[in-house]
């Protein structure tokens, strides 16, 4: 229709050319306008995506550090706890080595060291019979037949 109208009417043909370069022009603008919009966009997105991952790795970071903080809390805790026990067993060991036979541990649980420790009651208790035994008959018995009787396990009760 444009061309027809260029033969018929150059003055019109050259109106509609303007007006049609107008509608161009305006065109070209709305989409250079959407093409920004969407270029801000995709920034914005962009910028705040980059946002979140910082702020989840902080916060990872900040879960980690904890976590990490917890757990050689818990482990230093769990080892005094240990040591303290194995600590407190070495010395009755030395009490009881130094003849010091009314030591005894307080502290039995149902650990491996508390099973040390009830077993290490059992020997001083064993030796405390055996030392009243040889107190008390080496007084009016011969020293041989006391030594047997401290020797010959059947003959000392256990656990005492």
């Amino acid at each position: 229709e444009l061309i027809d109208d260029e033969m018929e009417d150059p003055i019109t043909f050259a109106k509609k050319l303007v007006s049609l370069q107008a509608e161009e022009d305006e065109f070209d603008s709305v989409i250079k306008q959407l093409r920004q919009e969407i270029a801000d966009t995709t920034s914005a997105g962009a910028l705040e995506g980059k946002e979140q991952q910082v702020h989840l790795m902080n916060f990872n970071l900040a879960i980690t550090g904890i976590a990490g903080l917890v757990g050689m809390g818990l482990a230093g805790w769990i080892t005094t706890r240990l040591v303290r026990r194995a600590r407190e067993l070495l010395a009755g060991v030395h009490e009881v080595g130094k003849g010091h036979l009314d030591y005894e541990l307080t502290d039995v649980s149902q650990d491996e060291l508390g099973h040390l420790a009830s077993g290490f009651n059992e020997m001083v208790g064993q030796l405390r019979v055996k030392e009243r035994i040889q107190d008390t008959f080496g007084k009016y018995v011969d020293p041989r037949v006391v030594s047997h009787l401290i020797e010959v396990p059947e003959l000392t009760p256990p656990g005492r």
